[in-house]
């Protein structure tokens, strides 16, 4: 019985640590989705592997001459976790409704600034932005004691410098909903060429010639069904 009370007791004290609370989420996203990228967070639970990181990031600062971040104010390190969403803290349920923001919301300023930064935005390459959500998810899953100030250097170094007047909404989250377009744009591009067979947009997609034949194989399948529903109706 007091094995059962003090296990309680330590599942309730966790609830209260915001790195369990996100490190659950992600475990939840796993349960619910198979894609890719809920497989790639999820293996950070195991193991964030900065150190891989760190060694992608140095190649593309490299490549597209990145320079390394320089602090300019002592509370840099905290400026640079609030731009990541990453929160030390879980925060009381006694402020006012009005004070209260809504997930909804929150996306409509999200995509608002990144509509505004789009010129700035444009200039990030894929590998980038794939790095900076790749490094923020590595950062938000683990507890502080696990990455050192270089770390965060050199996420500072990739996500660039902020612009000015985002009016509380993290940097990351708008470099993330400008990874999320991409992906549908690309999804899109990729789905229109299916349907027209045309392999060489398909291949310029960076598709391989076995995942273009499957795809052309899936379509031709689903359009034979579609014709045999229609045929019997």
């Amino acid at each position: 019985m007091k094995t059962d009370t003090r296990k309680l007791v330590e599942y309730f004290n966790k609830l209260n640590d915001p790195v369990f609370m996100r490190r659950s989420a992600v475990k939840s996203l796993y349960n619910r989705y198979n894609t890719d990228d809920v497989h790639r967070l999820y293996s950070k639970l195991s193991n964030p592997d900065f150190s891989a990181l760190m060694v992608k990031a140095d190649k593309l600062m490299s490549c597209e001459n990145i320079s390394m971040f320089e602090p300019k104010s002592s509370n840099w390190t905290e400026d640079i976790l609030t731009h990541m969403h990453y929160n030390t803290e879980v925060e009381e349920d006694d402020f006012e409704d009005s004070d209260r923001q809504t997930e909804y919301e929150r996306r409509k300023d999200i995509i608002k600034w990144r509509d505004a930064y789009s010129d700035i935005l444009g200039c990030y390459s894929w590998e980038r932005l794939d790095l900076s959500w790749d490094l923020a998810w590595s950062f938000y899953v683990s507890y502080r004691k696990n990455f050192r100030q270089g770390h965060l250097k050199v996420y500072a170094s990739i996500i660039g410098e902020v612009p000015k007047g985002l009016d509380g909404i993290p940097y990351q989250s708008i470099l993330t909903s400008e990874r999320k377009l991409r992906q549908r744009r690309r999804k899109n591009r990729i789905a229109k060429a299916i349907l027209v067979g045309d392999r060489d947009s398909l291949l310029k997609l960076n598709l391989t010639d076995e995942e273009i034949d499957k795809a052309f194989e899936r379509a031709r399948s689903l359009m034979y069904g579609q014709i045999k529903f229609d045929s019997s109706e």
